[in-house]
């Protein structure tokens, strides 16, 4: 059994007195995340790097924060050497079983310098068991080695890719900020305050690959300042540290005064006499000049690759995928330039993207496939699908305005007048509107003129655009649809034309009894019926009669119309089409007169489209004449309908008084049968 206190991360290493800087800002955000959901993300998550970077602050940090923020979670710390002495001990003495089960009841597990694991295949053989059982029990495992996973030649290949499994995070030597950094919160750490900004400078410049090295500078500075009880300068940094040089030498040699200028000494270069030994001495100059120049060289190189990993660090950080980045860091610097390029001028693309679909326009009911959109846009790899799938969207969003061009957009199911002649027929139309295809399909309505089958028809197909998107709600009269398809037969685009009525979601098919005596016409809407029933789409009918009465209709299609819910509007009584001629005119934001209205309703041979074309008409004569609508242009409009209008007894009086000496029994069984209100069919049928 093992003391759990034993295994405890070292408690100074936290997150927050971690220096965070160029070099090691995605490993301390990837550490981070891991210690906020254990067990969840990340794992293993994998850290390496050189030598004193600070990889073991890292992971006892990360096992800290856990212990920190659940009291209860279990944390064990131990380095490659005791975890493999532990296991073999275990083995030795048959307690493989105790071991494990020690370690089952960890909650997180943090193994350094994995990378010093002897190569005993046996051993490995257990951690790989090990490492299963803990990930299968979500149990967290962090790692620090020297190098990544594949660069450990040493191990099974079994144990690095269960490493290479998780998430793989490297420390770079520290760049010179966050080496001064590292020094200045050390000694604040410390209380010391009086070293100097230009000592602290000196020594982040001259340790430069190893933090352990800068932090045991710091101390020796501070130990030397004790012993001399003064303040440190930069003048004390050659009698602290032997061979002590840095850049920033050059800014503090001693100078002297020469009349108006300051002259900086110079140490003379010793005379050579020898023919020799000058020629020598040139050789090697040249030699040296050469290798500093190749080394500034790829100084420079190196810095600029440091700049392009740091780029690729902000875009991580912002979000998006740098798959593309990380592959290019491979290769030569010219390449990596390009690369890069056209990476920011792809991310810039998608930024752009990303505004222009926050601000689009008519695309609701598109959610689902703009969020689809959406997880893509910070993949510049995926710009040619993100685009095909917006071109896709806007093509479906023209489309759909398109079919609502068919509607009269201006009618509003709210403006309908219910009473009891169409209240049936109403409650039916608001079920379908709320649950299309669902509940009666087709369904068909059937009564007489002037009783505003067309107007419901039209509210209703408004009300399903804006309530269903992205349905295509089309909306065709018989009369448009006998002619379209003619003009399809004349032009051989018939099958272009039933097609675009297939594709909809939701046909409002109005007047279906004008389509009696046109067989092909009933056979090309028998084809669209059925594609739209088979593939759950709604349609809705209007006739002037029921099903039943549709004589001269193929059989097949009088049949499907019955398959749904039949459902007449009966006529209206005075008072709800009196709401209904005062409706229209409020639409049009056009005051009348009670009087008016009145002598309109009472006009029984003026129905509710009549009244709609005086409307349009005295809007166009204002419109033309440029004068306001008055009550009388309205009346002058109304009389004229009147005369153009002769009363059917009148009809019938000059029927009867020259006729009625002539006419023959078939003659009045013709005029009795005619007088009915669904006449054509049964004309037909009788005869």
């Amino acid at each position: 059994m093992f003391e759990q206190h034993d295994y405890q991360p070292i408690v100074p290493y936290t997150f927050d007195n971690f220096v965070v800087g160029n070099s090691n800002r995605f490993a301390f955000a990837a550490c981070r995340s891991v210690a906020q959901s254990p067990g969840t993300i990340y794992n293993p998550i994998f850290i390496h790097g050189g030598v004193g970077l600070g990889k073991t602050h890292l992971l006892c940090a990360l096992g800290n924060y856990i212990r920190e923020h659940d009291e209860e979670a279990s944390v064990v710390y131990v380095t490659i050497d005791r975890l493999t002495k532990e296991l073999m001990v275990a083995v030795e003495n048959g307690n493989l079983d105790s071991f494990n089960n020690q370690f089952q009841m960890v909650d997180c597990i943090l193994i350094d310098d994995i990378g010093f694991l002897k190569e005993r295949e046996g051993i490995q053989q257990k951690i790989v068991h090990f490492f299963d059982l803990l990930v299968s029990r979500r149990k967290q495992i962090a790692l620090t080695s020297d190098r990544p996973p594949r660069e450990l030649n040493t191990l099974l290949e079994r144990l690095r890719s269960r490493f290479e499994g998780g998430l793989i995070v490297d420390i770079q030597t520290p760049e010179f900020e966050t080496r001064v950094a590292i020094l200045q919160k050390k000694a604040e750490a410390m209380r010391i305050q009086d070293i100097s900004d230009d000592v602290i400078y000196a020594i982040a410049d001259h340790f430069r690959t190893n933090i352990r090295e800068l932090e045991g500078a710091l101390n020796k500075l501070i130990a030397y300042r004790s012993m001399l009880k003064k303040k440190i300068t930069t003048n004390h940094l050659q009698d602290i540290f032997p061979n002590f040089s840095s850049s920033e030498d050059e800014f503090h040699q001693p100078a002297i005064d020469d009349g108006d200028e300051t002259v900086l000494l110079k140490t003379p270069r010793p005379t050579e006499k020898s023919q020799v030994g000058a020629d020598l001495t040139e050789f090697f100059e040249d030699f040296a000049d050469g290798v500093t120049a190749q080394i500034a060289k790829r100084e420079r190189e190196m810095a600029e690759k440091e700049k392009f990993r740091r780029k690729t660090y902000i875009w991580q950080m912002k979000g998006f995928v740098t798959a593309r980045l990380e592959k290019a860091m491979e290769k030569e610097l010219e390449e990596i330039r390009s690369v890069f390029q056209e990476y920011t001028k792809d991310v810039n693309y998608l930024i752009d993207m990303q505004k222009n679909i926050a601000c689009m326009d008519n695309a609701e009911g598109f959610n689902r496939e703009l969020r689809e959109i959406e997880d893509m846009l910070f993949d510049p790899d995926r710009i040619n699908v993100i685009e095909s799938r917006l071109n896709e969207i806007r093509v479906r969003v023209e489309r759909r305005f398109k079919y609502w061009e068919t509607l009269h957009k201006d009618i509003d199911i709210r403006d309908f007048i219910v009473s009891d002649s169409n209240r049936l027929a109403f409650t039916m139309t608001e079920t379908t509107i709320k649950y299309p295809a669902q509940r009666f399909n087709p369904l068909f309505i059937h009564g007489q003129e002037d009783t505003g089958k067309t107007f419901l028809l039209h509210a209703i197909g408004n009300k399903v655009f804006h309530k269903h998107p992205p349905m295509y709600v089309c909306y065709i009269h018989a009369k448009d649809f006998i002619s379209g398809l003619i003009k399809g037969i004349k032009d051989g685009t018939v099958s272009e034309f039933i097609q675009y009525y297939r594709d909809a979601d939701f046909l409002i098919f109005d007047d279906i009894h004008l389509l009696r005596g046109k067989e092909r016409t009933q056979e090309e809407f028998f084809h669209v019926f059925n594609s739209l029933i088979a593939n759950n789409k709604q349609i809705v009918i209007s006739s002037n009669r029921p099903p039943q009465y549709l004589l001269t209709f193929d059989e097949r299609l009088r049949s499907r119309f019955k398959s749904g819910l039949v459902v007449e509007i009966g006529t209206m009584d005075r008072e709800s089409k009196k709401q209904a001629v005062q409706s229209l005119f409020n639409r049009c934001n056009l005051t009348v007169s009670a009087d008016l209205i009145g002598k309109i309703v009472d006009n029984t041979s003026m129905n509710l489209k009549e009244v709609t074309d005086i409307i349009e008409r005295t809007l166009v004569d204002s419109t033309a004449s440029g004068k306001k609508v008055t009550e009388e242009m309205i009346k002058n409009l109304v009389q004229e309908q009147e005369e153009a209008t002769l009363p059917r007894t009148k009809i019938d009086e000059r029927f009867s008084s020259q006729r009625a000496s002539k006419i023959s029994t078939s003659e009045i069984q013709r005029k009795l049968i005619s007088d009915w209100p669904i006449q054509d069919d049964l004309i037909e049928w009788e005869f």
